[in-house]
């Protein structure tokens, strides 16, 4: 069996060279030179075609396409005109590094990330790579089409091109703000439980750092971590329904049947907004056990289960003997009540967070 070429640096240049190859070839026997032929303005309309649809494959995720598509690019870059075709050239491999460099980017904040926030490096990288990725892609396409165009239109393309950019980020910071908005607007909405006296000063807080700092001990995403914390800080919101709170708003001392109905008005409440389906879910199968005839609950359920009942047994109580009291309870119901994973990584992280208190 033949073996494949080595894959160097030097298989650009050898790319480049086929390509050449073709110039004033026959149309009818070689697409390349069929599209020599066609002029600039059709390469300038697949090249920007190419790199949207680079950008989009970037965006969402999928390896194989976005590698598929890059190759269409580079392919459409070097079939430009001779002047704009040599300074890609002649720039590839100084351009090659910068996906070094979003790696080491990328690698970089998921180590200050995993540090501040005790996640794990891998889960960090990933979700860092997410996101560095579709940019650093864009940027190298923007980059692209700017140096092409700058051969007709000079430094109005420069213009025309960063503008949109500029857009891009003023809409991204509204985004983040309307964001920290909505998050905000949930803690509020879940310190009416508390202001109405139905649950614990602090309670929905502690229950969500706790389920977050789980969730981050297990692995979970940004984005779902995200989710876990609307639905920790909005768990308690069906005991709005109750004719009689329950004492401390303890619903680790509830009957089954009463926290499932608790789960299943708070959900419904969630639903009403229209936006927040997923984090409805999380909150009506809080309800349910680990092990039950409605089958396993999502793990931000399981999570969300745990540390309510954590927090109903120790509050915003120091002492260690509480701490191991309550654990010790959640260890024994983990054959149906809850997740002996969740609890484990739940003891973890109580455990860091008694001994910060100290």
């Amino acid at each position: 069996m033949a073996r494949a070429p080595a894959l160097d640096a030097t298989i650009l240049d050898r790319l480049y060279k086929v390509i050449e190859s073709r110039k004033g070839g026959d149309p009818t026997k070689s697409n390349t030179a069929k599209l020599f032929a066609k002029g600039t303005e059709k390469i300038a309309q697949k090249l920007g075609e190419e790199a949207v649809e680079a950008v989009i494959e970037g965006v969402r995720g999928r390896k194989k396409d976005l590698a598929a598509e890059s190759a269409d690019l580079l392919y459409w870059a070097w079939t430009a005109p001779d002047g704009r075709r040599a300074k890609v050239v002649d720039s590839a491999p100084a351009r090659m590094p910068g996906y070094v460099g979003v790696v080491l980017t990328a690698a970089a904040g998921a180590r200050g990330r995993a540090d501040a926030l005790r996640a794990r490096f891998g889960v960090a990288l990933w979700d860092e790579m997410r996101v560095q990725l579709p940019l650093g892609v864009a940027v190298a396409a923007t980059a692209m089409l700017i140096a092409f165009a700058a051969e007709e239109m000079g430094l109005v393309a420069l213009a025309l091109f960063i503008a949109p950019l500029l857009v891009t980020q003023v809409a991204f910071r509204r985004y983040a703000g309307i964001r920290a908005t909505y998050l905000q607007t949930v803690r509020a909405l879940a310190r009416v439980t508390e202001v109405g006296g139905y649950v614990e000063d602090g309670h929905a807080h502690r229950v969500g750092q706790l389920a977050v700092a789980v969730g981050r001990e297990l692995g979970m995403s940004e984005p779902d971590l995200l989710e876990l914390e609307y639905a920790a800080l909005m768990h308690d919101i069906g005991q709005l329904s109750l004719a009689d709170p329950i004492p401390g708003g303890a619903t680790v001392l509830a009957s089954p049947d009463d926290q499932r109905r608790i789960a299943e008005l708070g959900a419904s409440v969630i639903e009403e907004a229209g936006v927040l389906d997923r984090v409805a879910e999380i909150v009506r199968c809080q309800g349910w056990p680990w092990r039950g005839p409605g089958g396993e609950p999502p793990v931000g359920s399981r999570i969300v289960r745990a540390a309510n009942a954590f927090d109903d047994l120790v509050g915003a109580s120091a002492d260690s003997g509480r701490v191991t009291t309550a654990l010790e309870r959640l260890r024994l119901d983990t054959a149906t009540e809850y997740d002996p994973g969740v609890v484990e990584a739940l003891s973890k992280v109580a455990g860091r967070g008694h001994a910060g208190r100290r």
